[in-house]
């Protein structure tokens, strides 16, 4: 489980986190981040938090993000916020790498799911049983808003329970990306 000062990594979108604050030093109401964003790395793919705000302030370099169908650059000091339930999506499409402050409110278990989504990455796992058992576990803090999606994820994430699969997959921390 990370803690402030953690570090953690997802090589498919050129992404690095740092853990400012989680749920358990804020009681619950914050996860606080920082973000590093490789430039020309893949945006994650469109999303919703269902019961999260997110929360964006850029400190260096440049991030375009996609709210809801509006595409916005945002530079040094500027910032905007996906409110819950809201499809969004972000990338850094700038020349250089960039810091952006990343709040989730309230915090959930926003960090175990930031874990294990950028372990699954790191280590390139490609059964679809055990994204789906993690998507699944976490889909309060996170996912994706078609229904068949919804519905596809959570039939894998059954078969893939019966098979065995864990959703909190760890993130070990002594291996680099």
């Amino acid at each position: 489980m990370s803690k402030p000062g953690d570090v953690i990594e997802n090589p498919r979108i050129g992404a690095r986190v740092v853990f400012l604050r989680t749920g358990q030093e804020t009681g619950g109401q914050l996860l606080e981040t920082d973000l590093f964003v490789k430039p020309g790395g893949k945006a994650p793919p469109k999303h919703t938090h269902p019961n999260q705000d997110e929360y964006f302030r850029v400190i260096a370099g440049t991030i375009t993000t996609w709210i809801s169908g509006k595409e916005s650059i945002l530079s040094a000091g500027e910032e905007c916020t996906a409110p819950k339930g809201t499809l969004h999506t972000w990338w850094n499409g700038g020349k250089s790498e960039a810091h952006v402050r990343v709040e989730f409110r309230p915090a959930l278990r926003g960090h175990l799911a930031l874990e294990a989504i950028y372990a699954l990455f790191r280590d390139r796992v490609r059964n679809p049983l055990q994204w789906a058992v993690t998507f699944w576990e976490f889909r309060e803090e996170g996912g994706f808003p078609s229904v068949l999606v919804k519905i596809v994820i959570a039939g894998l994430a059954g078969i893939g329970r019966l098979l065995g699969y864990k959703p909190n997959y760890p993130y070990r921390k002594d291996q680099s990306a």
